[in-house]
């Protein structure tokens, strides 16, 4: 006849004390299960992450200043409207050169609206950029740092910023080609004259250096070159087959671009979190 199995102790539960706090050093007691032990060294391995991550690596703010939604601004502009309407402008794109060649029979009003999506990502890009362009001229008097230059400069640079963005609104009303071309180039220039300022973060500044060619600011101002010559020339693209070929190849260069965009973007993003 077999001999009766001993009884199988029950661990007992870790006390609360023990199970206080798992980043303590207290030994593990004796009789601890794997289950307890898998237990404590997960919940070790969270603590270490939620206060490396949350606690070290990202500052605590308990209320966020206007500074800091103006600063979510730019993105929230560019991701809730521009994208959607870039996405938009790409089909009429598609639907205008279907209706060209014939392929399917589509309204005389597609060309328009495709014209008409192209204006609005234009003029939403050019605020989005002086939205981050303003952002980063008032970052220091948010910080109480005197702004360079004092008020004076201040007002100058938001001045320039009013005339790039009445130059790209100057866009929907002007009928001339050289009107057009001039507003476009003083857009261009008045956000390059902003964004070569010393308040602006730029990676590089040369073409020569590889951080140049990483930087957000200039395949965003490349972009924005893009999209008001698109905006400029929108009359002479839909008669002319070069400028036609030109804005079509332009429009492939700006998809890339605005990639780019949004991964230079994010990375810049985390980058100001950390500082």
């Amino acid at each position: 006849m077999d001999r009766p199995l001993p009884p199988v102790p029950i661990p007992q539960p870790l006390s609360p004390r023990a199970r206080a706090d798992p980043l303590d050093s207290a030994p593990v007691p004796e009789g601890l299960r794997r289950a307890e032990a898998g237990w404590l060294a997960d919940q070790l391995g969270w603590r270490c992450f939620h206060e490396r991550a949350f606690h070290r690596g990202f500052p605590r703010r308990s209320v966020m200043t206007a500074l800091d939604w103006l600063a979510l601004l730019h993105p929230a502009l560019m991701i809730l409207f521009v994208y959607p309407v870039v996405g938009a402008t790409i089909r009429l794109g598609i639907l205008v050169r279907e209706r060209r060649l014939q392929i399917n029979p589509l309204p005389p009003t597609v060309p328009v609206e495709h014209t008409d999506h192209g204006r609005w990502v234009t003029t939403g890009t050019v605020v989005a950029v002086l939205i981050a362009l303003i952002w980063s001229f008032l970052e220091r008097q948010g910080a109480g740092l005197p702004f360079p230059g004092g008020n004076e400069r201040l007002v100058r640079l938001l001045a320039l910023g009013g005339a790039s963005l009445a130059a790209c609104g100057a866009l929907w009303r002007l009928r001339r080609p050289g009107r057009r071309a001039g507003a476009a180039l003083v857009a261009w220039g008045g956000l390059l004259l902003l964004g070569l300022q010393p308040e602006i973060w730029r990676l590089a500044d040369s073409p020569l250096q590889p951080a140049f060619w990483a930087s957000h600011f200039w395949s965003g101002w490349l972009l924005i070159g893009l999209l008001l010559f698109a905006m400029a020339a929108a009359p002479e693209i839909a008669h002319r087959p070069v400028l036609r070929r030109l804005h079509v190849a332009a429009a492939f260069l700006m998809a890339v671009l605005l990639a780019v965009q949004a991964i230079t973007g994010c990375r810049d993003l985390v980058s100001l979190a950390q500082r």
